[in-house]
């Protein structure tokens, strides 16, 4: 989670990404935003879940996925 990311980053223990927005630049001042002269690669992410679990919230994130997905096959 973002939140144990900024912990091992807060404690010294190693270095992570998150998303701009999470960092609270009033109080978050060792962190900072790095410009890369190369384009990252693109990265592969899997999505496991059990659809007996699923809250509303996770239920349409899953569907937005799935849709942009069928859209890309297109």
């Amino acid at each position: 989670s973002i939140d144990t990311i900024l912990d091992v980053i807060r404690k010294g223990v190693g270095i992570g990404y998150v998303p701009e927005n999470v960092i609270d630049s009033q109080y978050d001042k060792d962190y900072f935003q790095t410009i890369t002269l190369e384009d990252l690669p693109m990265i592969d992410i899997c999505c496991i879940y059990q659809e007996d679990f699923l809250t509303a919230a996770t239920k349409k994130f899953v569907e937005m996925i799935k849709e942009k997905l069928s859209n890309k096959k297109e």
